[in-house]
């Protein structure tokens, strides 16, 4: 199978040629990529419910660990958004 190449963004490098194979693993990245969105969700809902008052070290991490998550989910909907629209809307 063809390695998936990435541009240094969150764009991905198409392919030389489209053909079905293309598609196949386009939709088998967009399956992996929503379970991984379904378990970074349910992390970020568990880090959400805990208290996070205060300023204390163990808030600071629970903190920047949500912003990691967050900004990993928004990036795993601009990769599937993106592979759909080039590879699986035709």
């Amino acid at each position: 199978m063809r390695e998936w190449g990435f541009d240094g963004g969150l764009g991905l490098a198409p392919p030389a040629n489209g053909d079905a194979r293309d598609a196949a693993q386009a939709v088998e990245l967009v399956y992996a990529l929503r379970k991984q969105l379904d378990v970074m969700s349910h992390q970020l809902m568990r880090l959400e419910h805990q208290d996070v008052t205060g300023t204390n070290s163990r808030v600071s991490a629970i903190r920047c660990e949500a912003a990691a998550l967050r900004l990993d989910i928004s990036a795993a909907y601009i990769l599937i958004d993106r592979l759909h629209r080039r590879y699986l809307n035709s």
